[in-house]
């Protein structure tokens, strides 16, 4: 599958009111014990390939009077091999868009300044051996690392707070811990027994909950995991057929000047997986 999108980010419609941890533990439950959504890692490794449509908010004049922001949209291809290098190839999805009216006013209001080069044009980015990362934050996670994750919920989210600690210090927060493992179970070559684990992990993240159905900016539905902290949201979003994690995205809970006009339960920036496969 070729994934594709037109739009960018976007406001969230309204979703159904958010449920219990009890209720949490009985779907991540039920993703452990469905057959993997990805191959699983063997004693034979190979090459991960996976598609990242990742729609994203850019900010012009940040902090100013005059600030105003863009919506954008790009798909990232990307191989990487048991030694953790890695070949992505990235493009964008048409020109980037104002996020609303008053964001082209104030673009007009300032000189129609130019805007970012969207225009549709493949790059190419190489990692070497050990330098591709699976988990977005902190510290690398390398494909032998991912391939060798623990096989205990608790040991599994010690691994990932040790990779976020020179990123957010000894106590992450929730919802930075829930878009690594949304990461990692979206695209890392996991043993099935560490991708149970790592699904159990999200049971006893402080503050995790099933927040309702959804869907990403290429139109597959699913369920929402969130956690929340004061402004803002991550949403893990799943298929519940299959245990495939659709997409990680970031949504603000209340306005704030980091992001200009932007109303709450607009969604700022998502990563939209496909075509996952080794």
């Amino acid at each position: 599958m070729t994934a594709s999108a037109s739009c960018g980010a976007g406001r969230s419609p309204d979703r159904p009111a958010s449920q219990g941890a009890a209720s949490l533990r009985a779907f991540v439950s039920q993703m452990a014990a469905l057959p993997d959504s990805l191959p699983a890692a063997s004693g034979s490794l190979g090459v991960v390939r996976f598609e990242d449509v990742s729609s994203y908010t850019i900010v012009q004049n940040a902090g100013s009077r005059d600030a105003f922001t863009l919506f954008a949209t790009s798909i990232r291809y990307n191989l990487v091999s048991p030694d953790s290098s890695a070949v992505a190839e990235a493009r964008n999805l048409g020109p980037a868009r104002f996020a609303s009216s008053a964001d082209a006013y104030r673009w007009k209001m300032t000189g129609r300044l130019p805007l970012p080069d969207r225009r549709t044009t493949t790059g190419y980015q190489a990692s070497r051996a050990g330098q591709f990362s699976f988990m977005p934050q902190g510290t690398t996670f390398t494909y032998g690392q991912a391939a060798n994750m623990p096989v205990r919920p608790a040991a599994v989210i010690a691994v990932v707070r040790a990779h976020l600690r020179p990123y957010a210090g000894p106590h992450a927060p929730s919802e930075l811990v829930l878009k690594q493992l949304g990461f990692l179970l979206a695209t890392a070559p996991l043993s099935r027994k560490a991708r149970k684990a790592t699904w159990m992990t999200l049971a006893g993240l402080p503050g995790a909950r099933l927040c309702g159905a959804g869907s990403d900016v290429l139109g597959r539905h699913g369920e929402g995991i969130c956690a929340s902290v004061a402004a803002e949201e991550i949403e893990v979003l799943v298929r519940p057929s299959t245990a495939q994690v659709l997409a990680v995205m970031q949504r603000l809970l209340r306005p704030t000047p980091l992001f200009p006009n932007m109303r709450a339960g607009t969604v700022v920036d998502s990563d939209n997986f496909a075509a996952v496969k080794s």
